[in-house]
């Protein structure tokens, strides 16, 4: 490969990266204020996409919390059912299911 650089990283988790980069030969009849709007554009670009994934990423996290709590009501009504029916199979396993996600019975 022309004109490329290859370096070997440690990332935060402690895993290897490699790093391949190109260097793009820019013609010399571009000028600096050509250079400067196309950065300023790829800059634009990226900060409008980064804003649309913290968006999404926003969105994700309210639907999530959503859930959550609509299985913390679920599973109050599934301990209130067992109490009632203290043996029955369907509501045990409907609690182990619930337990098995996280969503532990709540204490009296």
């Amino acid at each position: 490969m022309n004109n490329t650089k290859t370096s070997i990283n440690w990332t935060v988790e402690g895993e290897l990266e490699v790093v391949v980069s190109r260097v793009i030969d820019i013609p010399k009849e571009i000028e600096d204020d050509e250079i400067k709007v196309l950065l300023k554009h790829t800059k634009s670009n990226l900060m409008k996409q980064r804003n649309h994934y913290k968006q999404q990423r926003d969105e994700l996290i309210e639907d999530i919390q959503a859930q959550r709590d609509l299985l913390k009501e679920f599973s109050k009504f599934i301990d209130h059912k067992l109490y009632i029916h203290p043996g029955n199979c369907t509501y045990l396993s409907y609690r182990n299911e619930l337990d098995q996600l996280g969503i532990c019975k709540e204490s009296d």
